[in-house]
Protein backbone atom coordinates (compact mmCIF):
# COMPACT_ATOMS: atom_id res chain seq x y z
CA UNK A 1 0.00 0.00 0.00
CA UNK A 2 2.71 2.34 0.62
CA UNK A 3 4.59 1.92 -2.35
CA UNK A 4 1.98 2.34 -4.12
CA UNK A 5 0.98 5.44 -2.53
CA UNK A 6 4.12 7.43 -3.36
CA UNK A 7 4.33 5.96 -6.72
CA UNK A 8 1.26 7.66 -7.35
CA UNK A 9 2.49 11.29 -5.93
CA UNK A 10 5.73 11.07 -7.86
CA UNK A 11 3.87 11.45 -11.12
CA UNK A 12 1.91 14.32 -10.62
CA UNK A 13 3.48 17.77 -10.77
CA UNK A 14 4.15 20.27 -7.96
CA UNK A 15 1.41 22.55 -6.33
CA UNK A 16 3.72 25.21 -5.89
CA UNK A 17 5.22 26.25 -9.26
CA UNK A 18 1.12 26.67 -11.07
CA UNK A 19 0.68 29.62 -8.94
CA UNK A 20 3.62 31.34 -9.44
CA UNK A 21 3.26 30.88 -13.41
CA UNK A 22 -0.23 32.38 -12.69
CA UNK A 23 0.59 35.10 -10.53
CA UNK A 24 3.68 36.71 -13.25
CA UNK A 25 0.91 36.79 -16.00
CA UNK A 26 -1.12 38.54 -13.99
CA UNK A 27 1.93 41.22 -13.07
CA UNK A 28 2.77 41.23 -17.09
CA UNK A 29 -0.96 42.09 -17.93
CA UNK A 30 -1.11 44.66 -15.33
CA UNK A 31 1.81 46.35 -16.81
CA UNK A 32 1.31 46.71 -20.44
CA UNK A 33 -2.93 48.24 -19.06
CA UNK A 34 -0.38 51.18 -17.57
CA UNK A 35 1.27 51.48 -20.57
CA UNK A 36 -1.12 51.87 -22.90
CA UNK A 37 -3.05 54.31 -20.47
CA UNK A 38 -0.34 56.53 -20.40
CA UNK A 39 0.36 56.50 -23.98
CA UNK A 40 -3.37 57.33 -24.93
CA UNK A 41 -3.40 60.30 -22.35
CA UNK A 42 -0.28 61.82 -23.80
CA UNK A 43 -2.02 61.83 -27.63
CA UNK A 44 -4.78 63.22 -26.76
CA UNK A 45 -3.30 66.02 -24.69
CA UNK A 46 -1.14 66.94 -27.64
CA UNK A 47 -3.89 67.09 -30.30
CA UNK A 48 -5.82 69.33 -27.62
CA UNK A 49 -2.70 71.74 -27.58
CA UNK A 50 -2.55 71.46 -31.38
CA UNK A 51 -6.25 72.90 -31.74
CA UNK A 52 -5.77 75.40 -29.37
CA UNK A 53 -2.57 76.67 -31.10
CA UNK A 54 -4.40 76.62 -34.30
CA UNK A 55 -7.72 78.49 -32.88
CA UNK A 56 -5.33 81.02 -31.67
CA UNK A 57 -4.71 84.13 -33.96
CA UNK A 58 -1.51 86.17 -33.71
CA UNK A 59 -2.18 89.72 -32.57
CA UNK A 60 -2.26 92.81 -35.14
CA UNK A 61 1.96 93.45 -36.21
CA UNK A 62 3.17 90.00 -34.94
CA UNK A 63 3.70 86.45 -36.97
CA UNK A 64 3.38 88.18 -40.51
CA UNK A 65 6.18 87.43 -43.01
CA UNK A 66 8.06 90.18 -44.95
CA UNK A 67 5.90 89.11 -47.76
CA UNK A 68 2.60 88.92 -47.01
CA UNK A 69 2.12 92.56 -47.31
CA UNK A 70 3.72 93.00 -50.73
CA UNK A 71 1.81 89.50 -52.26
CA UNK A 72 -1.84 91.78 -50.94
CA UNK A 73 -0.73 94.40 -52.71
CA UNK A 74 0.09 92.47 -55.58
CA UNK A 75 -2.42 94.42 -58.32
CA UNK A 76 -1.12 97.28 -57.76
CA UNK A 77 1.96 98.03 -61.16
CA UNK A 78 4.79 100.41 -60.88
CA UNK A 79 5.08 101.98 -64.32
CA UNK A 80 6.68 104.86 -65.48
CA UNK A 81 5.05 107.48 -68.05
CA UNK A 82 5.73 109.77 -70.56
CA UNK A 83 3.62 113.13 -71.63
CA UNK A 84 1.83 113.12 -74.71
CA UNK A 85 2.61 115.53 -77.21
CA UNK A 86 0.67 116.62 -79.96
CA UNK A 87 3.08 116.82 -83.04
CA UNK A 88 3.21 115.89 -86.94
CA UNK A 89 5.03 113.13 -88.62
CA UNK A 90 5.68 112.61 -91.94
CA UNK A 91 4.40 109.15 -93.50
CA UNK A 92 7.06 107.36 -95.24
CA UNK A 93 6.21 105.08 -97.94
CA UNK A 94 7.89 102.41 -99.58
CA UNK A 95 6.74 100.22 -103.39
CA UNK A 96 9.36 97.38 -105.08
CA UNK A 97 9.20 97.45 -108.95
CA UNK A 98 12.23 97.45 -111.49
CA UNK A 99 13.80 99.02 -113.91
CA UNK A 100 12.50 98.82 -117.29
CA UNK A 101 12.22 100.60 -120.95
CA UNK A 102 9.73 103.89 -121.73
CA UNK A 103 6.50 101.97 -123.62
CA UNK A 104 6.50 103.56 -127.52
CA UNK A 105 10.49 104.20 -127.23
CA UNK A 106 11.83 100.85 -127.74
CA UNK A 107 13.82 100.43 -131.13
CA UNK A 108 13.68 97.22 -132.84
CA UNK A 109 16.09 96.37 -135.57
CA UNK A 110 14.62 94.55 -138.74
CA UNK A 111 14.82 94.25 -142.54
CA UNK A 112 11.84 94.54 -145.21
CA UNK A 113 12.99 91.08 -146.63
CA UNK A 114 13.31 87.64 -145.59
CA UNK A 115 16.25 87.25 -144.55
CA UNK A 116 18.56 84.59 -142.67
CA UNK A 117 20.86 85.24 -140.13
CA UNK A 118 24.27 84.62 -140.11
CA UNK A 119 25.70 85.89 -136.76
CA UNK A 120 24.36 87.95 -133.70
CA UNK A 121 27.32 90.44 -132.80
CA UNK A 122 25.71 91.68 -128.87
CA UNK A 123 23.96 90.35 -126.30
CA UNK A 124 21.17 91.72 -123.52
CA UNK A 125 22.24 93.75 -121.40
CA UNK A 126 25.36 95.21 -123.66
CA UNK A 127 25.33 99.00 -124.04
CA UNK A 128 25.78 99.65 -127.76
CA UNK A 129 26.21 103.08 -129.91
CA UNK A 130 23.76 104.12 -132.67
CA UNK A 131 26.57 103.05 -135.47
CA UNK A 132 27.74 99.93 -133.98
CA UNK A 133 26.70 96.41 -135.74
CA UNK A 134 24.08 94.59 -133.98
CA UNK A 135 23.66 91.21 -136.39
CA UNK A 136 24.71 90.04 -139.93
CA UNK A 137 22.59 88.67 -142.01
CA UNK A 138 21.71 87.73 -145.60
CA UNK A 139 18.60 87.58 -148.51
CA UNK A 140 16.84 84.06 -147.77
CA UNK A 141 16.41 81.36 -150.97
CA UNK A 142 13.28 82.53 -151.64
CA UNK A 143 14.18 86.17 -151.98
CA UNK A 144 17.36 85.34 -154.07
CA UNK A 145 14.72 83.98 -156.26
CA UNK A 146 12.52 86.67 -156.25
CA UNK A 147 15.14 89.60 -157.47
CA UNK A 148 15.91 86.97 -160.30
CA UNK A 149 12.50 86.47 -161.56
CA UNK A 150 11.90 90.22 -161.04
CA UNK A 151 14.80 90.76 -162.87
CA UNK A 152 13.80 88.26 -165.93
CA UNK A 153 10.00 89.81 -165.64
CA UNK A 154 11.71 93.03 -166.31
CA UNK A 155 13.67 92.12 -169.50
CA UNK A 156 11.00 90.08 -170.80
CA UNK A 157 8.25 92.52 -170.41
CA UNK A 158 10.63 95.25 -172.19
CA UNK A 159 10.70 93.36 -174.65
CA UNK A 160 7.52 92.17 -175.49
CA UNK A 161 6.36 96.03 -174.99
CA UNK A 162 9.08 96.65 -177.94
CA UNK A 163 6.87 93.88 -180.05
CA UNK A 164 3.43 95.53 -179.77
CA UNK A 165 4.63 98.77 -180.65
CA UNK A 166 5.81 97.65 -183.72
CA UNK A 167 2.97 95.73 -184.29
CA UNK A 168 0.80 98.82 -183.69
CA UNK A 169 2.62 100.99 -185.82
CA UNK A 170 1.69 98.63 -188.16
CA UNK A 171 -1.46 98.43 -187.18
CA UNK A 172 -1.37 94.84 -186.08
CA UNK A 173 -2.10 95.85 -182.91
CA UNK A 174 -5.00 97.22 -180.59
CA UNK A 175 -4.61 100.23 -178.40
CA UNK A 176 -5.34 97.38 -175.73
CA UNK A 177 -2.56 95.12 -176.58
CA UNK A 178 -0.34 98.30 -176.34
CA UNK A 179 -1.90 99.29 -172.56
CA UNK A 180 -1.49 95.77 -171.17
CA UNK A 181 1.96 95.26 -172.48
CA UNK A 182 3.12 98.86 -170.99
CA UNK A 183 1.40 97.91 -167.44
CA UNK A 184 3.56 94.78 -167.63
CA UNK A 185 6.56 96.40 -168.42
CA UNK A 186 6.49 98.79 -165.88
CA UNK A 187 5.25 96.38 -163.45
CA UNK A 188 8.29 94.40 -163.49
CA UNK A 189 10.34 97.32 -163.21
CA UNK A 190 8.45 98.74 -159.70
CA UNK A 191 8.72 95.15 -158.38
CA UNK A 192 12.57 94.99 -158.97
CA UNK A 193 12.99 98.33 -157.56
CA UNK A 194 11.39 97.93 -154.60
CA UNK A 195 13.40 94.40 -153.71
CA UNK A 196 16.41 96.32 -154.63
CA UNK A 197 15.29 99.25 -152.32
CA UNK A 198 14.98 96.95 -149.59
CA UNK A 199 18.26 95.79 -149.95
CA UNK A 200 17.33 92.24 -151.33
CA UNK A 201 19.20 92.32 -154.51
CA UNK A 202 22.85 92.11 -152.40
CA UNK A 203 23.14 88.60 -152.47
CA UNK A 204 25.96 88.72 -150.00
CA UNK A 205 25.83 89.12 -145.52
CA UNK A 206 25.62 92.76 -144.33
CA UNK A 207 26.13 93.94 -141.11
CA UNK A 208 22.90 95.83 -139.59
CA UNK A 209 23.58 98.89 -137.38
CA UNK A 210 21.72 99.47 -133.91
CA UNK A 211 20.16 102.47 -135.37
CA UNK A 212 19.84 103.97 -131.75
CA UNK A 213 22.52 104.46 -128.65
CA UNK A 214 21.37 102.48 -125.84
CA UNK A 215 21.10 99.70 -123.76
CA UNK A 216 19.97 95.48 -125.57
CA UNK A 217 16.74 94.66 -123.98
CA UNK A 218 16.54 91.58 -126.13
CA UNK A 219 18.15 89.97 -128.60
CA UNK A 220 14.82 87.29 -130.35
CA UNK A 221 16.54 85.20 -133.13
CA UNK A 222 19.58 82.70 -133.19
CA UNK A 223 21.76 82.24 -136.09
CA UNK A 224 20.74 80.51 -138.77
CA UNK A 225 17.23 80.71 -138.20
CA UNK A 226 14.85 82.54 -141.28
CA UNK A 227 12.85 85.71 -140.07
CA UNK A 228 10.32 86.47 -142.39
CA UNK A 229 10.02 90.34 -143.70
CA UNK A 230 9.61 92.75 -141.26
CA UNK A 231 10.16 90.45 -138.23
CA UNK A 232 12.16 91.95 -135.04
CA UNK A 233 15.66 90.96 -134.53
CA UNK A 234 16.67 92.90 -131.70
CA UNK A 235 14.94 95.25 -129.15
CA UNK A 236 17.74 98.36 -128.01
CA UNK A 237 16.06 100.75 -125.56
CA UNK A 238 17.34 104.15 -125.45
CA UNK A 239 19.85 105.38 -122.35
CA UNK A 240 16.96 108.19 -122.37
CA UNK A 241 13.95 106.16 -122.50
CA UNK A 242 15.12 104.15 -119.27
CA UNK A 243 12.79 103.98 -116.27
CA UNK A 244 11.48 102.32 -113.11
CA UNK A 245 7.83 100.73 -112.96
CA UNK A 246 6.58 100.64 -109.43
CA UNK A 247 3.68 98.70 -108.21
CA UNK A 248 2.08 101.16 -105.07
CA UNK A 249 -1.02 100.08 -102.85
CA UNK A 250 -4.21 101.35 -104.40
CA UNK A 251 -5.14 104.20 -102.37
CA UNK A 252 -1.92 105.48 -101.52
CA UNK A 253 -0.95 109.28 -102.37
CA UNK A 254 0.80 109.83 -105.35
CA UNK A 255 0.70 112.23 -107.72
CA UNK A 256 2.64 113.40 -110.94
CA UNK A 257 6.20 115.03 -110.64
CA UNK A 258 6.48 113.78 -107.27
CA UNK A 259 9.73 112.95 -105.88
CA UNK A 260 10.77 109.32 -105.56
CA UNK A 261 13.85 108.00 -104.18
CA UNK A 262 15.62 104.82 -106.08
CA UNK A 263 17.64 102.00 -104.44
CA UNK A 264 18.42 98.64 -105.93
CA UNK A 265 16.38 96.04 -103.74
CA UNK A 266 19.31 93.52 -103.79
CA UNK A 267 20.60 92.28 -100.32
CA UNK A 268 24.21 92.66 -102.43
CA UNK A 269 23.43 96.53 -102.70
CA UNK A 270 25.68 98.69 -101.18
CA UNK A 271 24.08 100.45 -98.42
CA UNK A 272 25.97 103.20 -98.36
CA UNK A 273 25.43 104.00 -102.27
CA UNK A 274 23.37 107.33 -102.96
CA UNK A 275 20.01 107.13 -104.06
CA UNK A 276 18.70 107.59 -107.37
CA UNK A 277 16.41 110.82 -107.14
CA UNK A 278 13.20 110.30 -110.05
CA UNK A 279 10.03 111.79 -110.30
CA UNK A 280 6.82 110.30 -111.34
CA UNK A 281 6.14 110.59 -114.18
CA UNK A 282 2.89 108.74 -114.60
CA UNK A 283 0.29 107.62 -112.14
CA UNK A 284 -2.23 105.15 -113.09
CA UNK A 285 -5.69 104.99 -111.68
CA UNK A 286 -6.09 100.77 -112.73
CA UNK A 287 -5.27 98.20 -110.29
CA UNK A 288 -3.31 94.94 -112.59
CA UNK A 289 -4.75 91.82 -112.28
CA UNK A 290 -1.43 90.71 -112.28
CA UNK A 291 0.01 92.58 -109.00
CA UNK A 292 -3.25 93.81 -107.77
CA UNK A 293 -1.28 97.30 -107.22
CA UNK A 294 -1.48 100.26 -109.17
CA UNK A 295 1.61 100.99 -111.73
CA UNK A 296 3.23 103.65 -111.41
CA UNK A 297 6.28 105.09 -114.08
CA UNK A 298 9.45 107.13 -112.82
CA UNK A 299 12.08 108.91 -114.84
CA UNK A 300 15.34 109.13 -114.14
CA UNK A 301 18.09 111.26 -114.87
CA UNK A 302 20.33 111.04 -117.52
CA UNK A 303 23.47 109.28 -115.55
CA UNK A 304 21.30 106.82 -113.25
CA UNK A 305 23.30 103.55 -113.92
CA UNK A 306 20.61 101.03 -113.32
CA UNK A 307 20.88 98.35 -115.50
CA UNK A 308 17.65 96.97 -117.07
CA UNK A 309 15.53 94.90 -114.84
CA UNK A 310 16.91 95.26 -111.76
CA UNK A 311 14.71 95.22 -108.81
CA UNK A 312 14.18 98.14 -107.04
CA UNK A 313 12.27 99.78 -103.89
CA UNK A 314 11.27 103.37 -103.84
CA UNK A 315 10.67 105.58 -101.34
CA UNK A 316 8.62 108.87 -100.71
CA UNK A 317 7.07 110.64 -97.75
CA UNK A 318 3.50 112.08 -97.58
CA UNK A 319 2.37 115.41 -96.51
CA UNK A 320 2.82 115.44 -92.70
CA UNK A 321 -0.35 113.97 -90.67
CA UNK A 322 -0.92 115.28 -87.47
CA UNK A 323 -1.68 113.29 -84.17
CA UNK A 324 0.54 112.51 -81.22
CA UNK A 325 3.97 111.64 -80.76
CA UNK A 326 5.17 108.84 -78.35
CA UNK A 327 8.03 106.28 -77.70
CA UNK A 328 7.18 102.74 -79.78
CA UNK A 329 7.23 101.50 -76.91
CA UNK A 330 4.38 102.96 -75.61
CA UNK A 331 1.77 101.22 -78.17
CA UNK A 332 1.29 97.32 -77.55
CA UNK A 333 -0.06 95.01 -79.77
CA UNK A 334 -3.23 93.07 -78.83
CA UNK A 335 -5.82 90.50 -80.48
CA UNK A 336 -7.95 93.84 -81.54
CA UNK A 337 -4.98 95.80 -82.45
CA UNK A 338 -2.77 98.47 -80.96
CA UNK A 339 -3.37 99.47 -77.57
CA UNK A 340 -1.69 102.49 -75.19
CA UNK A 341 -2.03 102.95 -71.77
CA UNK A 342 -3.04 106.46 -70.14
CA UNK A 343 -3.03 107.36 -66.11
CA UNK A 344 -6.49 108.78 -64.85
CA UNK A 345 -6.42 108.76 -60.68
CA UNK A 346 -4.06 106.13 -60.34
CA UNK A 347 -5.67 103.54 -62.63
CA UNK A 348 -4.77 102.22 -66.09
CA UNK A 349 -7.00 103.44 -68.98
CA UNK A 350 -7.04 101.35 -72.54
CA UNK A 351 -6.43 103.80 -75.69
CA UNK A 352 -7.39 101.98 -78.84
CA UNK A 353 -4.80 103.73 -81.17
CA UNK A 354 -3.66 103.68 -84.68
CA UNK A 355 0.00 104.24 -85.77
CA UNK A 356 -0.32 107.06 -88.41
CA UNK A 357 3.58 107.33 -89.09
CA UNK A 358 6.92 106.43 -87.78
CA UNK A 359 10.60 107.71 -87.63
CA UNK A 360 13.20 105.89 -85.29
CA UNK A 361 11.92 105.31 -81.96
CA UNK A 362 9.31 107.38 -82.33
CA UNK A 363 5.52 107.37 -83.39
CA UNK A 364 2.78 109.19 -84.25
CA UNK A 365 -0.52 107.49 -82.82
CA UNK A 366 -4.05 108.91 -83.33
CA UNK A 367 -6.95 107.81 -81.09
CA UNK A 368 -10.42 108.38 -79.02
CA UNK A 369 -9.99 109.82 -75.74
CA UNK A 370 -6.41 111.45 -75.86
CA UNK A 371 -5.42 114.87 -75.30
CA UNK A 372 -1.89 116.42 -75.02
CA UNK A 373 -0.48 116.32 -71.53
CA UNK A 374 -2.17 112.83 -70.83
CA UNK A 375 0.99 110.53 -68.75
CA UNK A 376 1.37 107.46 -71.38
CA UNK A 377 3.43 104.21 -70.10
CA UNK A 378 6.14 103.81 -71.34
CA UNK A 379 7.88 101.12 -68.88
CA UNK A 380 5.51 98.46 -67.51
CA UNK A 381 2.59 98.42 -69.80
CA UNK A 382 2.73 94.77 -71.23
CA UNK A 383 1.16 93.66 -67.17
CA UNK A 384 -1.61 96.16 -67.55
CA UNK A 385 -5.16 95.63 -67.46
CA UNK A 386 -8.23 97.92 -68.34
CA UNK A 387 -8.97 99.88 -64.66
CA UNK A 388 -5.75 97.96 -62.74
CA UNK A 389 -4.53 100.47 -60.29
CA UNK A 390 -0.82 101.67 -60.83
CA UNK A 391 1.91 103.84 -59.54
CA UNK A 392 3.69 105.68 -60.74
CA UNK A 393 7.09 105.98 -61.26
CA UNK A 394 9.57 108.76 -62.46
CA UNK A 395 8.28 110.33 -65.44
CA UNK A 396 10.39 110.00 -68.50
CA UNK A 397 10.89 112.58 -70.92
CA UNK A 398 9.97 111.78 -74.60
CA UNK A 399 12.99 113.07 -76.59
CA UNK A 400 14.89 110.67 -73.60
CA UNK A 401 12.87 107.53 -73.63
CA UNK A 402 15.37 104.42 -74.64
CA UNK A 403 13.65 101.27 -76.02
CA UNK A 404 12.88 99.33 -73.17
CA UNK A 405 13.97 95.73 -72.07
CA UNK A 406 11.11 93.83 -71.24
CA UNK A 407 10.86 89.84 -70.48
CA UNK A 408 11.13 86.98 -72.99
CA UNK A 409 7.55 86.68 -73.08
CA UNK A 410 6.46 90.55 -73.38
CA UNK A 411 4.72 90.91 -76.80
CA UNK A 412 6.67 91.91 -80.00
CA UNK A 413 7.03 95.52 -80.55
CA UNK A 414 4.36 97.34 -82.58
CA UNK A 415 4.11 96.52 -86.10
CA UNK A 416 4.64 99.38 -88.69
CA UNK A 417 1.76 101.42 -89.97
CA UNK A 418 -0.39 100.17 -92.93
CA UNK A 419 1.07 101.61 -95.91
CA UNK A 420 4.15 103.06 -93.89
CA UNK A 421 7.95 101.57 -95.07
CA UNK A 422 8.04 97.79 -95.92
Amino acid sequence: MMNGGEEQSSHSPPRGGGARLLLAACVALAIGGGIGFGVAQRLAGGEEKGEEHAGTEPAEGHGEKPGDEEHAKGSVATVQTVALTAGKMARHRSAFGSVTAEPGETHVVSVAFECRVVRTRVTPGQVVPADAAVVQVEPSPDVRLAVAEADRAVTATAADLERVKAQFEARLATNQDLSTATTAAETAKLRSASLRERGAAEMGPRDLPAGAAGIVARVMVQQGQIVPAGGPLLEIVPTSAVEVRLGVEPGAAIREGQAISIRSALQSADAAAPPVEGHVRLATSRVSPDTRLVDAFISLPKEHGLPLDLPVVGRWSDEPAEGFVVPRAAALPTDDGLALFTISEGHAKRRPVTIVAEEGDEILVTGADLHAGDQAVVVGNFELADGMEVETGETVEGAEMKPATTPATTPAASPPAAGAEK
